[in-house]
């Protein structure tokens, strides 16, 4: 009897797997901060954005398991990478009060 490979993808790995590239990434919200302070620029759209990555990514680090990643998982893996990390930097865009300083207008004024 010929046995048929097993369709099972084991997302918990997977999921695992993002949490951890998540937690690595909500640092990097960390370094525009640091420019928004000295600019006198609001510095909540960082904090935020950091916050939401790393509590998501501790989230889904917790979530998943520590077994081995195979083929299915890592497409997995990449795939909700590729959804999941947008969306998470998302956050700063998205959050109340202005992301560019008000000081300065880009609009072209007419004489």
């Amino acid at each position: 009897m010929v046995s048929l490979p097993s369709t099972y993808v084991d997302y918990r790995v997977s999921v695992g797997f993002v949490g951890r590239v998540l937690k690595y990434l909500g640092v990097t919200p960390l370094i525009p901060l640091l420019a928004a302070l000295y600019y006198g620029e609001s510095p909540v759209p960082f904090v935020a954005t950091s916050a939401v990555m790393l509590g998501t990514g501790l989230l889904f680090e917790r979530l998943g398991t520590d077994d081995e990643l195979g083929r299915r998982e890592a497409f997995l893996l990449v795939s909700l990478a590729w959804l999941v990390v947008p969306l998470a930097g998302r956050c700063r865009t998205s959050s109340p009060g202005p992301a560019r300083s008000p000081r300065r207008s880009t609009r072209c004024s007419r004489a």
